[in-house]
This record gives C-alpha cells, structure tokens and sequence, in this order.
C-alpha cells in the first residue's frame, strides 16, 4: 500500500513542477483519478492501481511537457530567431502562457522535425508554408496534404535516381585510375 501511495504523492508533485502556474493547477481528470486511486486503496481494490502511475504519467507528459523558446531551441538545433521566423511565417504557432511567453509542446517538436526534414528534403518555402496551412485546417485536408507529399516524393525520387547516375560515373572514373595506377606502378 506504501507504494501506491507514493506514486500519487510523487504525481502530484509531477503534475505541480510540470504546471507553470501550480496555483491555478487545474485538471479535474487527475483529481478523479487520484480520487479513484485512493477509494480503490481504501477497498483494497489493487488490480487496476498497478497500471495507475504509467496511465497518469504518459498523460500528464503529453499534456503538461511544456518548453520555453530557449529549451526548444535546443531541443531542435534550430535558432531563437528561426522559431521566430516560422512563427511569422505561420509553420508553427507556439501556444502562449499566462505571461504571454511561447510554450512548445512534444507535438510541436515532432512538427518542427518533419518541418526540417521537408526543408532537407528541397521541399521550397512556400510549399511548407502551404502545407502547414492545409495542417491547421484540420483532417478535411488530408487529401491535399497527401498529394503534395506524393509530389515530394516522386521529386525525391527523381533526385535519387541522377545522384545514383552521378555515382555510377565517379565510380567508372575511380575505376579508371585505380586501374592505371595498378599497371602503371612500379612491382
């Protein structure tokens, strides 16, 4: 029982470190849950409470993991400034706290990556910026959004196949003078 205990103990202080304003924490489904929690410890119900701390924990990291523009930054290699650029730019929109300051969430880190890896790809700007419009719309835009990433794609394909052409010709040439060298060199 000890050890349930604890693990609602050490939650809460999850839930209250994570929340920027532990003041006005609010979040009536971890107030039920702990609630259910204790009224099954005192029935001495324990089957469901061994799935309890993992249950709480990935919910409150998904909705509570919040990062200042500074541990965003790091966390994405990018640049204060470029977050800025691609805020005004409209590929992302941070969410604002009580203090108006920008607060970056994990959806927001798996969005700036595959934003890189569009970027990488030789995806332009403008074409990012469109698809990131067509994302704030919502699941109506799925088809859409699906046919420029099979563009991308087919383009991506096509840049494959000349580098690998490229490839081919460097390795003839490679071929050519590691030959010479072979007949050439003095045995």
């Amino acid at each position: 029982m000890k050890a349930k205990g604890f693990h609602i103990n050490l939650i809460v202080l999850v839930v209250r470190k994570l929340s920027n304003d532990a003041k006005n924490f609010d979040f009536p489904e971890l107030g039920q849950a702990i609630q259910d929690a204790r009224e099954q410890q005192r029935n001495k119900q324990r089957y469901k409470l061994l799935c309890f701390p993992f249950f709480i924990t990935a919910k409150l990291i998904s909705t509570f993991l919040e990062y200042s523009i500074g541990e965003f930054s790091r966390l994405t290699n990018l640049g204060i400034h470029t977050l800025r650029y691609y805020e005004h730019e409209n590929l992302i929109t941070p969410k604002r706290n009580s203090g108006n300051r920008r607060c970056y969430s994990d959806k927001d880190l798996a969005w700036i990556e595959f934003i890189k890896r569009l970027k990488d790809t030789g995806m332009p700007i403008k074409e990012i910026q469109h698809y990131a419009e067509l994302r704030t719309k919502g699941d109506l835009t799925f088809n859409e959004r699906m046919e420029m990433l099979t563009v991308h794609r087919e383009s991506l394909n096509e840049q494959i196949k000349v580098l690998q052409e490229h490839m081919a010709k460097l390795d003839d040439k490679i071929d050519f003078y590691r030959h010479g060298i072979e007949h050439t060199s003095p045995k």
